[in-house]
């Protein structure tokens, strides 16, 4: 919905930040699960920057990993948790007159994914069965990641397609419909991650009866 020509009118700004403190899960059963597909496509106007900073864990046994990523959960992570995302989402828009009715005549959104996740350093002197234990571990908690990162991308194209619906008589009304759609969008994702959290339980590594070999 951006038309040819527009006259350029009041342009406001809504920035919607949002810190997730994602605490490690583990996948339900039955249905599909979230995370393990393509992400959706970002709506027109959308920019993604997504990046992932690693914190270091150490060990050679499932203890001392265990104890590695509990260190790394209180001093790396101050204690907040083994795995963090963080996420904003930032929206920009215009409106103008249209004949008899105003209407959005342009939206950006601008989003931002931050993934801390455990690099494990002794993976080469490790026992296999410990390795395998690893990669299973760590492609759980990046499909977690994922579906957060997932909710962010469906959370912006909501957004899109519903301030390209709005319309009023007067653009002086367009501000405060424009952001009070916007953070109910925001409240509802909101309460989506923290569902999802909810349901899923908690993620730990490895069950302490296992010892792998050495």
């Amino acid at each position: 919905m951006h038309p040819q020509s527009e006259r350029p009118l009041n342009a406001r700004s809504l920035l919607l930040l949002g810190a997730l403190a994602l605490v490690l899960m583990s996948w339900g059963c039955g249905g599909r699960r979230m995370g393990t597909g393509a992400l959706p496509p970002l709506p027109l106007g959308a920019t993604l920057e997504v990046s992932e900073l690693p914190y270091v864990v150490t060990g050679t046994t499932v203890p001392e990993i265990r104890l590695s990523l509990s260190r790394a959960a209180t001093e790396a992570l101050e204690g907040s948790s083994i795995d963090l995302h963080r996420s904003s989402l930032s929206l920009d828009y215009r409106y103008g007159q249209q004949g008899e009715r105003c209407v959005m005549t342009w939206i950006r959104i601008e989003l931002e994914s931050a993934i801390q996740a455990p690099g494990w350093t002794d993976r080469e002197a490790a026992d296999s069965a410990l390795v395998s234990m690893w990669d299973t571990y760590l492609t759980t908690l990046r499909s977690h990641e994922f579906t957060h990162q997932e909710y962010l991308y469906r959370q912006a194209r909501d957004i899109s397609r519903e301030l390209y619906r709005i319309e009023s008589p007067r653009c002086a009304l367009m501000p405060e419909m424009a952001n009070t759609t916007a953070a109910r969008i925001n409240d509802r994702y909101s309460q989506l991650n923290e569902r999802f959290d909810e349901e899923n339980g908690n993620i730990t590594w490895a069950p302490r009866e296992v010892r792998p070999e050495r």
